[in-house]
């Protein structure tokens, strides 16, 4: 055992026993080993009809009425969530105007809902809300207390 530490103690510089250098031995690298990564990614390709994008251009014209600084969108990108609406969430070309066109006037929803994104996603909650405020509620109790008669027989 002595000899064994005695053999390899940091006090002594021993080199390694190697037919080449230990220079040329990382200097040389298997090439073929490596992965290859492209220099550059692809392009993330959108598909959309013509009908879509002019969708989008439309939103974004309507969207900056409200604030002419809104920044220009990706109409691709726009486009490609129309298509989405349409494909996906079984949406038609019809609903999907009119439904931002409701959001589009309505106080709250006019600052939240500024992409065809965010309209999809949020598309189950501006339709409860549009369909609420669509209602006239059936019971006007706070009408009915309000009123002498309502009081008559309760005093």
């Amino acid at each position: 055992m002595q000899k064994f530490l005695r053999a390899y103690t940091p006090s002594e510089n021993i080199s390694p026993i190697t037919n080449h250098s230990i220079n040329q031995s990382i200097n040389h690298i298997d090439l073929s080993l490596q992965t290859k990564t492209p220099a550059t990614s692809p392009a993330k390709k959108f598909s959309f009809t013509e009908m879509d994008l002019a969708m989008a251009k439309e939103m974004f014209a309507r969207i900056q009425k409200l604030n002419p600084n809104h920044k220009q969108p990706n109409f691709e990108a726009w486009a490609n969530d129309i298509r989405l609406l349409g494909e996906r969430d079984g949406k038609s070309h019809p609903e999907i105007i009119e439904l931002f066109e409701w959001a589009n006037q309505d106080r709250f929803w006019q600052a939240n809902i500024l992409s065809p994104r965010k309209l999809r996603e949020k598309w189950d909650v501006l339709v409860l809300q549009r369909n609420r405020q669509a209602k006239p509620r059936g019971d006007n109790l706070s009408m009915e207390w309000n009123t002498v008669e309502a009081w008559e027989n309760v005093l």
